[in-house]
């Protein structure tokens, strides 16, 4: 998991490191040691912000250890606080379904149908699971393998289980809104 830009910036501009050479991260976990008393891994570092490619999850202890660093006391509470629309609005207005928390709801309209998601662990991989549909052809308890969900774009899923059977599936309409539900309990 990669953390979403708008953290990485805000890393970035407290700590004045750029993360373009492989010293800033060993100065980054000094100075998340310092703060919190909780020591990362360079490596662990360095793939939160991409510097190196792989695709682990990343636990949820690694996170609440950045959102410390960060002035919050969990990862959920930095992750409510981000206002989404307008931090991303300057990316590319999309919701990163990898890097939400696992039981977050999302609602999603289109045309004139609605469908609400929960985020699951399926194969390893965050994924969608349908928790109700509305005028649409995705039925409760379909898991969508869904990477992103943009504003005026169509809502594109790579495969959609349901039972044995998997197939894609996209829209035919725009995203015209999302809103997002963090778990509770996180």
């Amino acid at each position: 998991m990669f953390l979403p830009a708008v953290t990485i910036d805000h890393i970035k501009e407290i700590t004045g490191l750029s993360f373009d050479k492989a010293s800033d991260f060993e100065a980054l976990a000094d100075m998340i040691s310092a703060k919190t008393s909780n020591r990362l891994g360079v490596t662990t570092l360095k793939r939160l912000v991409g510097y190196i490619s792989d695709d682990r999850a990343t636990n949820k202890s690694t996170l609440n250890i950045l959102a410390k660093f960060l002035g919050f006391t969990s990862w959920d509470r930095y992750w409510a606080t981000v206002n989404l629309d307008s931090a991303w609005d300057d990316e590319d207005d999309a919701l990163w379904i990898q890097e939400l928390p696992i039981g977050t709801t999302i609602k999603v309209s289109y045309l004139n149908r609605t469908v609400v998601f929960e985020t699951i662990m399926f194969d390893g991989k965050a994924a969608l699971k349908v928790i109700e549909a509305i005028n649409g052809s995705l039925q409760k308890d379909d898991i969508a393998l869904i990477c992103k969900i943009k504003r005026g774009e169509r809502l594109e899923a790579s495969k959609v289980y349901r039972g044995d059977y998997a197939g894609a599936y996209h829209t035919n309409g725009e995203v015209r809104d999302f809103f997002i539900s963090f778990p509770k309990d996180s």
